[in-house]
């Protein structure tokens, strides 16, 4: 086996070569033909000339965002992952046995940014790690230079670059894609296409060979999808079938709500809590406590663990956004023909669930997927319609 460590430095306004190459580097590999890429971000943002730390998140999750198996209609998912300390891998950190392979594939993914690091003289630098005995991504860190240029999370000012767009292009290279070289004009650039394999992806593309300051991008163009579905594989019907649901649930669970689903303490009337239900909550945080699992670290772990098996439903093609469906085309005739002495007792489960999303959607928005914190809060108001239309019930019988 190989043993030399390929690490790329791939860089804004430096060689990027495209997607039409067999052995064009990607993630996954034979057994994984549904690559779900976890990132994480170092919030310690030093030396930033804009924003504040959780503005900066979310230009970097919301970029990151454009790159999802919705938005690309492809078999890949980027995924935002939560904060972390950690700092980047250094180039000897790893051998290409299968050992060390495991064991780059298992780092966190890192987005961050210097204002130290001389080695980045481009806007960013996206570093990326593989072995020579197969084109497969193992890991990257992408590092934003905050030493030489200036930034802007919103509308731009003179000279700045927008985060956002900056990002986007970037994580459009880690996923494979790329470009010719800054300087090449269409000319040079069609020959190396004809001999290399190189692309030239068109202006408006947030993988063009350079993206100005002042400029913003806030959606991938054709070339982009086009590029992402030639490496990663197109959805076919069924799984389009299943794009579309996933779209039109959060329709649904807000068409539940008047005006805006409230929080469960702010319930009126007959829809107010019960003592039954005030009860089973406090019963279910005392077990928990007694299992040392009501630490913030182990409620984290846990929408983590939740997180995960969200993200897998997407590659099994029946995702969670189905099974809520389901509940919802069936609540009717499930509610009804559910025995009187049952209705108390799911009343009491459905508040634990409820108050369970709604603690996660308070205390956890910048350390989950903004894909699955949206899904939870449209299960939160499904579950809200739910329970509102079992208190309904017992009021009639």
């Amino acid at each position: 086996m190989k043993k030399k460590l390929f690490v790329l430095l791939l860089m804004l306004c430096t060689v990027n070569w495209m997607y039409l190459s067999e052995n064009k580097l990607k993630w996954g590999n034979a057994f994984n033909e549904f690559p779900i890429v976890k990132y994480k971000i170092n919030p310690e943002m030093i030396g930033f000339n804009t924003g504040d730390a959780l503005s900066i998140i979310d230009a970097i999750r919301d970029a990151g965002n454009l790159w999802s198996f919705q938005k690309g209609e492809s078999h890949f998912q980027l995924s935002y992952n939560g904060s972390t300390s950690s700092l980047p891998a250094g180039y000897d950190q790893m051998s290409c046995t299968e050992e060390g392979k495991k064991t780059m594939r298992e780092l966190d993914n890192l987005v961050y940014a210097s204002n130290a690091d001389s080695e980045c003289s481009g806007q960013a630098c996206t570093f990326m790690w593989s072995c020579a005995d197969k084109p497969e991504i193992l890991h990257f860190d992408m590092q934003l230079n905050a030493r030489d240029f200036e930034w802007d999370t919103g509308t731009n000012h003179k000279k700045s670059y927008n985060l956002f767009t900056i990002v986007a292009h970037q994580f459009g290279q880690l996923l494979g894609l790329g470009h010719c070289e800054t300087a090449d004009n269409d000319e040079v650039c069609q020959a190396k296409i004809a001999i290399q394999g190189t692309s030239n992806p068109q202006s408006d593309s947030l993988v063009y060979k350079f993206i100005d300051a002042e400029v913003i991008r806030t959606s991938m163009s054709a070339d982009d999808k086009a590029g992402l579905q030639s490496i990663y594989g197109v959805l076919n019907s069924e799984e389009q079938t299943m794009k579309a649901e996933i779209e039109s649930f959060a329709d649904k669970a807000n068409s539940f709500c008047v005006g805006t689903c409230v929080s469960m303490n702010d319930e009126k009337n007959q829809y107010s809590v019960s003592n039954n239900e005030r009860a089973a909550w406090s019963e279910y945080l005392a077990k928990r406590t007694a299992s040392n699992l009501e630490t913030k670290s182990a409620i984290r772990n846990l929408c983590l663990d939740f997180q995960n098996s969200y993200l897998r439903s997407l590659i099994t093609g029946i995702t969670a956004e189905e099974y809520m469906d389901e509940s919802i085309r069936h609540q009717e005739d499930y509610i009804t023909a559910m025995p009187t002495e049952f209705l108390d007792l799911y009343l009491q489960i459905i508040y634990v669930d409820i108050l369970n999303r709604e603690r996660a959607l308070n205390a956890l928005k910048y350390e989950l997927d903004t894909r699955y914190y949206s899904f939870l809060d449209s299960e939160r108001k499904v579950f809200m319609q739910l329970r509102r239309r079992m208190i309904d019930e017992k009021a009639q019988r």
